[in-house]
């Protein structure tokens, strides 16, 4: 556990659930406005996001919207880039906020 330098480790401890809770309730308060396009408004999103992962030397990265999946593209980089956990950060944490604020969103993807 001690090498890992990822919040992604608190999966083992079975903290990620109190985290995942803390982490979407917190974003749920974040104030938004409603930009008019999509991609403002994820943008926007993952700028609430951001700081949970920049804690640990991670970083997120809107790379597009295909409006005809309704998936979204984002790039983990930083300490997430490599991390064996961060495909379980992008489902529980990332995927779950950008879906709850942005409904239009079906599907968030992993791109590198």
């Amino acid at each position: 556990m001690g090498g890992i330098s990822c919040n992604c480790w608190l999966v083992r401890s079975g903290w990620l659930i109190c985290w995942g809770r803390e982490f979407i309730g917190k974003f749920i308060k974040v104030a938004m406005t409603m930009p008019s396009s999509i991609s403002e408004r994820i943008n926007q999103a993952i700028a609430a996001v951001r700081p949970y992962l920049q804690k640990d030397g991670g970083d997120i990265e809107f790379v597009r919207f295909e409006e005809e999946t309704r998936t979204c593209e984002v790039r983990m980089i930083g300490s997430c880039e490599h991390c064996a956990l961060a495909p379980l950060t992008l489902r529980a944490g990332v995927e779950k906020a950008l879906i709850y604020h942005v409904p239009e969103i079906r599907r968030v993807e992993r791109v590198r």
